[in-house]
């Protein structure tokens, strides 16, 4: 879930998204949490 939550930072930081809303479904759901426990201050919402 690490490196899924990581890859999700980078990109955010490729398109310039600024406080996106994450939305995770299974095992979206848990890279969701990995990656808003790991960058607390990009996504606006978990």
């Amino acid at each position: 879930m690490a490196v899924f939550a990581d890859d999700l930072a980078w990109l955010c930081k490729q398109l310039d998204l600024i406080r996106p809303i994450m939305i995770g479904h299974s095992m979206g759901g848990n890279i969701a949490l990995e990656f808003a426990a790991r960058y607390p201050e990009i996504p606006a919402r978990q």
